[in-house]
C-alpha cells in the first residue's frame, strides 16, 4: 500500500541535551483513510460519509480558534484491499499518518433506507484499549442524515482529542475537541441512537473532559 504525504496538523519539537543537539519533529496524526465499503458499487455510500466528516471538522475548526488546522485534514480514499485481519489492520495504522481507518458495509432492506455499518479502527487510541474496530451505524436518508450529528462523529472527535493528548497539545485544544464530543453525544443520546460500541465513546469522553478540566 502507498500512503499519500499531507501536511502536518501540528508538529511537536524535542530538544534532547548532551554533547550533541538533536530536535525530533513529531507530527500528529493527521489522515483519515476511507476504505471501500461493500454492497456500494457506486461508491456513493463512501463519498457520503468521507464528506459529510470532512464539512464537520471544518465547521469545528472554523469555531475555535486553537482547531484551525482542522480545516486541513487529509481524508484518503484508499481503494487498496482492506488489510487482512487485526495484526495487518494495525500494522497499516502503525506505520502510516492514518488517526482512523474507515470501512463497513451497506445493508438494505425494501421500504427503509440503507443503513451504513462502518468500523473504525482508532489503533491504541480505543478507549478499552481492545484492538478491535468501533463499529457505527447511520441510515442513508441523504437529505436528512446532513443535519444529523452521528456516532461516526463522536468517534473521530474522540480520536483527534487523544491524538492531541498523546502529541502533548494545548489544553485548550483537547478540551475543544473533548467539548464538541460531548455536544455529539448529547445529542445521540435525546435521539435514542446509542449503541454498545458509541455509549462506551461516549463515556471515556466524558472522563478524559472532567479529568482535563480539573488539573491546572
Amino acid at each position: 500500500m502507498k500512503y499519500s504525504p499531507a501536511l502536518p496538523f501540528a508538529l511537536i519539537t524535542i530538544l534532547i541535551f548532551g554533547n550533541n543537539s538533536v530536535v525530533a519533529q513529531v507530527p500528529v496524526r493527521n489522515e483519515i483513510a476511507f476504505y471501500r465499503y461493500r454492497s456500494d458499487p457506486g461508491d456513493e455510500k463512501r463519498g457520503f460519509v468521507c464528506t459529510r466528516l470532512q464539512n464537520e471538522l471544518q465547521d469545528i475548526a472554523s469555531r475555535y480558534g486553537s482547531l484551525k488546522n482542522l480545516e486541513k485534514y487529509a481524508m484518503r480514499k484508499i481503494d487498496d484491499p482492506y488489510p487482512s485481519g487485526v495484526n495487518g489492520i494495525h500494522l497499516v495504522w502503525q506505520q502510516s499518518n492514518y488517526l482512523a481507518l474507515f470501512w463497513g458495509d451497506v445493508f438494505t432492506d425494501p421500504g427503509s433506507p440503507p443503513v451504513i455499518v462502518s468500523e473504525i479502527y482508532l489503533g491504541s487510541y480505543r478507549s478499552d484499549h481492545a484492538d478491535l474496530p468501533i463499529k457505527c451505524e447511520l441510515p442513508y436518508a441523504r437529505d436528512q442524515a446532513m443535519n444529523l450529528h452521528d456516532s461516526h462523529l463522536l468517534v473521530t472527535l474522540y480520536a483527534l482529542a487523544m491524538d492531541a493528548k498523546a502529541a502533548k497539545l494545548p489544553k485548550e485544544a483537547i478540551l475543544a475537541l473533548l467539548a464538541e464530543a460531548q455536544t455529539v453525544s448529547d445529542d445521540l443520546k435525546r435521539r435514542h441512537s446509542m449503541q454498545g460500541d458509541t455509549a462506551m465513546i461516549a463515556s471515556a469522553v466524558d472522563k478524559e473532559f472532567t479529568f482535563l478540566k480539573a488539573l491546572p
